[in-house]
């Protein structure tokens, strides 16, 4: 007897000892007790329902926030009560969510939040290697006792196009054009780099000319204002200079036929480093 009023006095204290004696209602994924008379709380978890936490709560229009534990757990416990509140939690690596609600005088809120995190973008390299031909008909010229050569431009035999396709996130491209000169007259090659697509918009990226390597660059500036989203690139690889700019003697007329090989080092979300070259892989 002695033992059973023992147990009633002790759970008449539990009851003196609520804080929020009103009932709870739940606008999360499960009905669980709202700790310490708190008017609002909740758990904050990710998708595979592990706790968040440090996550920051915020009630708009009321000037209230609150920090999630390490069990995910917030509470609030001064808010407006008959008013539409506008709750959203945030943390680090996670995107905002936010929900609605409006709380009653008489009873306590249970709200959950489920956050999804933000995809982790890793940088990497995507290798494109590309094979091609210089053809034409080349006016020997000579320069300074130096051999050079001008292919017919107008003819599209004389500048190989070569394009590639460029994925979002896209910081920075490197073009190697390699070559082992088959004839004096193939000792000097141009590149140019240009975009595809942006009609009167488009830009020559990067234009070289000389010996074996000519190294291009897409730098970051470059890669952002116009593969941010991807996008097509094209190079252009042809031989000789310009006649007119050269005090030059015409000679004979020969074919020239020049392979090429272009490596094509593509940087997803950073860019590439100032030494790096695909040559030394």
């Amino acid at each position: 007897m002695a033992n059973r009023l023992l147990a009633l006095v002790a759970f008449a204290v539990l009851l003196a000892g609520c804080t929020h004696p009103g009932h709870v209602k739940t606008a999360g994924s499960s009905a669980v007790e709202v700790r310490d008379g708190h008017l609002l709380a909740g758990w904050v978890s990710d998708a595979a329902q592990l706790p968040v936490a440090k996550a920051h709560l915020r009630v708009e229009a009321a000037n209230a926030t609150a920090i999630t534990n390490g069990d995910g757990w917030y509470g609030f416990s001064t808010l407006p009560l008959g008013e539409p509140l506008l709750v959203v939690a945030d943390a680090d690596g996670y995107k905002p969510l936010s929900k609605s609600v409006t709380l009653a005088e008489d009873s306590s809120l249970v709200l959950n939040f489920t956050l999804e995190a933000i995809p982790v973008k890793t940088p990497h390299v995507e290798m494109i290697p590309k094979k091609g031909l210089v053809s034409c008909q080349a006016s020997v010229i000579v320069v300074e006792e130096e051999y050079k050569t001008e292919c017919g431009n107008n003819d599209p035999n004389s500048k190989p196009k070569i394009e590639f396709t460029v994925g979002p996130d896209t910081a920075g491209i490197v073009l190697e054009l390699v070559w082992e000169a088959g004839s004096p007259l193939a000792q000097q090659l141009n590149l140019t780099v240009e975009t595809v697509g942006f009609g009167d918009q488009d830009q020559v990226l990067a234009s070289l000319s000389g010996k074996s390597v000519l190294r291009a660059q897409v730098n970051s500036i470059q890669a952002a204002r116009f593969y941010s989203a991807g996008g097509i690139v094209r190079s252009l690889v042809s031989a000789g200079s310009n006649p007119d700019e050269d005090e030059s003697t015409v000679g004979v007329s020969v074919p020239l036929q020049q392979s090429f090989d272009l490596y094509v080092s593509v940087f997803y979300v950073e860019g590439p480093s100032p030494t790096y070259t695909a040559l030394k892989n």
